[in-house]
């Protein structure tokens, strides 16, 4: 099990939540306070030092893994491809391309997984950024 937090931006002020042991129920309350406005980012910690961060909100979502060792990746939806997106994460919009905007139910299986196991769900596509 793992940590989540939750921030909200007030301009350049982050206000952050964090529920340690977080329960799948308490990772999908989280999820469905994002905004894609105020509040943006959801970030899913283990004790190895790697976390996967949700950001976005309204059923368009940025999900990036990250850990000790440099390694990076971003959840792909195969299904869109081509033109950019705009979304809010961590308190900034930001461009990105449109395989990496994910709809809710990758994002909500691809963070109940790394919350549970800690390691990223195989069964989706992951492209290493």
């Amino acid at each position: 099990m793992g940590d989540i937090r939750i921030r909200s931006w007030h301009g350049q002020k982050a206000d952050s939540e964090v529920v340690e042991g977080a329960s799948e129920s308490q990772l999908r309350d989280a999820i469905d306070a994002l905004d894609n406005k105020v509040t943006t980012e959801v970030t899913v910690d283990q004790a190895d030092g790697s976390y996967l961060s949700i950001g976005g909100g309204a059923g368009r979502y940025h999900v990036s893994y990250g850990n000790s060792e440099d390694e990076y990746f971003t959840l792909q939806d195969e299904s869109r491809s081509g033109g950019e997106e705009k979304l809010v994460t961590g308190g900034q919009l930001g461009v990105f391309d449109a395989a990496s905007v994910v709809g809710k139910s990758l994002a909500v299986r691809a963070a109940a997984t790394f919350l549970e196991s800690g390691r990223l769900d195989d069964s989706l596509t992951w492209k290493e950024s």
